[in-house]
């Protein structure tokens, strides 16, 4: 039986890791490469930024699950609530953009610390990982490596495919391609969080 303290941890993460989300798109210092893709979809559907990222995520389920990784109880809440919570911080108007210079610099690295953070707790809570996070765990199987590496191939797999898509690069996109895998593995040993390979 699944506890409601590990469902309740599941949802602080997911919703840290969206806040990270936002600021990264309010740091007006360029998309990560998950919203760059996220971004490319919004410019040929009619899809909010949550919408494209729920839509990614349940394509992310059927990818990581073919991959090995077996979708659990987070993978599902991932997949809708991100984009919930997203799409509900961004119409708050809680957290303004910045204009482009330091300020907006350092919510980009923001950015980096708490998303990195938010994946961490939803992964150590044990119901599974998120759709992105389920096939960085499948990779890091396959290759026999940390989540550092497998990350960063995730990254620009998905900067390449949002540049396709017409999505702009910029600084926030490099930082998170190479920067991102190594604040997962930061905040897994603080967490906790010892992945099967």
């Amino acid at each position: 039986m699944i506890g409601a303290s590990r469902v309740a941890l599941t949802t602080v993460g997911l919703a840290i890791f969206a806040f990270g989300v936002v600021l990264n798109l309010q740091a007006n210092a360029g998309l990560s490469p998950w919203q760059l893709l996220h971004y490319g979809i919004t410019l040929h559907t009619p899809l909010t930024f949550g919408q494209a990222s729920q839509l990614v995520g349940v394509l992310m389920v059927a990818v990581s699950w073919l991959a090995g990784v077996r979708p659990g109880l987070a993978t599902i809440m991932n997949a809708v609530l991100v984009g919930w919570f997203t799409d509900l911080l961004l119409t708050s108007g809680l957290i303004p953009q910045m204009q482009p210079g330091l300020t907006g610099y350092a919510m980009l690295l923001a950015s980096l610390a708490v998303s990195g953070l938010g994946i961490a707790t939803y992964i150590r809570a044990g119901l599974g990982a998120g759709p992105r996070d389920s096939f960085m765990l499948a990779l890091m199987r396959l290759l026999g490596r940390g989540p550092a590496p497998s990350r960063i191939v995730m990254e620009v797999g998905a900067t390449l495919c949002g540049y396709l898509l017409g999505g702009p690069l910029g600084l926030g996109t490099a930082l998170f391609a190479v920067g991102l895998g190594p604040a997962v593995g930061f905040w897994f040993t603080v967490v906790g969080v010892k992945p099967r390979v």
